[in-house]
């Protein structure tokens, strides 16, 4: 799977960033198998993805296979510290001061997002955080 890269920087960084996870997370759903037993089935999956020299994104998903759904949360450049909260709380839900609470200044760039399949406009970002260091910093996303 091929994604373009673009040059970005500041406010639109976290739509970049969420826009450039949605084709990953939407082919895993699409090729993770579903459970044979009749009942709803939930895949984690957590991954590294280098971009560019430098430049890393920390992909971690709830895959829902039945419904066709789930959330994401992309971490851009995350920290050791940031990696490590990951890794404990094994979750990609995260609603108001908690997300900039928990990874404030542990990453350039993060956004959580809930992926629909079977709404026309199905993806929604529930949370971001640019910190203010990469506002000026321009990436290749």
């Amino acid at each position: 799977m091929a994604i373009k890269l673009q040059q970005i920087t500041g406010n639109k960084l976290h739509e970049r960033l969420a826009a450039y996870c949605l084709p990953i997370f939407e082919a895993s759903l699409k090729t993770i198998r579903r459970h044979e037993n009749g009942k709803p089935t939930e895949t984690y999956l957590e991954s590294n993805i280098e971009v560019t020299d430098g430049t890393v994104i920390l992909l971690v998903a709830r895959l829902n296979h039945d419904f066709e759904d789930g959330e994401f949360t992309a971490f851009l450049n995350p920290s050791d510290t940031c990696r490590e909260l990951v890794k404990r709380w094994k979750s990609t839900t995260y609603f108001g001061n908690d997300f900039s609470r928990l990874y404030g200044k542990e990453c350039d760039s993060a956004v959580c997002v809930w992926v629909d399949s079977y709404q026309e406009d199905g993806v929604c970002i529930r949370n971001k955080y640019t910190s203010e260091s990469s506002k000026n910093n321009e990436y290749w996303l």
